[in-house]
């Protein structure tokens, strides 16, 4: 059914930014709209 590891992962991914590269830069949940 559904994957435990691939959600975990996506929601703490996608909160913090869209991009796991641009979280290391920017620890901002939507950098986009700050910047």
């Amino acid at each position: 059914p559904q994957s435990p590891p691939r959600t975990l992962n996506l929601p703490r991914t996608r909160d913090r930014s869209p991009s796991p590269m641009r979280g290391h830069f920017i620890p901002s949940p939507l950098p986009t709209r700050r910047t």
